[in-house]
């Protein structure tokens, strides 16, 4: 026996579809913003004549932002065809701004920060591993402010006293942790 009848659509269908009308509407949100904070959105590239295109646009990927690639017909759908012209309209708008230079591309300002050049597999291990080590030493400080921090409440809690005893309190944990791990991690 089928586990659908003729004619009859399964959830992860539904969900899909619904997954890419949200994402439509989504990114005609994200593409006005931009206009207002004169910065292109984070992942979405330009073609080689410095221009948004639809393609482009239905291409552009970010879970962040809960934008999710989708076919250009899918676009078109019956169903997304009043939302994908809300997006051309953006898409129009936003190359205008391009085109009078409102817009920075964040791309250019961070290749303009760096020199360009092809990452290999061991750079990136090595990248990923002093990233691991830092992300493991931020870990340590949060625990060690929270237990801190629970030090300090449980002894507000136990004991009354005044603000003067309280300041004493946070100087005596400020001394006690050390001055390097509470460093800026870049």
């Amino acid at each position: 026996m089928a586990k659908y009848i003729k004619g009859e659509t399964s959830s992860e269908v539904i969900e899909n579809k619904e997954k890419i009308t949200n994402s439509i509407i989504n990114k005609t949100k994200i593409l006005n913003q931009s206009i207002k904070d004169k910065v292109l959105p984070y992942g979405l590239s330009l073609n080689k004549y410095n221009n948004v295109t639809l393609g482009n646009v239905c291409k552009w990927e970010c879970e962040e932002l809960y934008v999710y690639k989708y076919a250009y017909t899918t676009g078109n759908s019956s169903t997304n065809s009043d939302y994908t012209e809300d997006l051309k309209k953006a898409i129009m708008n936003i190359n205008q701004a391009i085109v009078k230079n409102e817009i920075n591309d964040q791309s250019k300002l961070e290749s303009n920060e760096q020199p360009s050049r092809k990452e290999t597999k061991k750079s990136l291990k090595a990248k990923n591993l002093r990233l691991s080590i830092e992300l493991q030493e931020v870990k340590n400080n949060v625990v060690e402010v929270y237990r801190g921090y629970c030090q300090l409440k449980q002894f507000i809690e136990n004991n009354d006293f005044d603000n003067d005893t309280y300041h004493k309190l946070l100087r005596k944990q400020s001394s006690i942790i050390n001055k390097k791990r509470l460093k800026v991690i870049k």
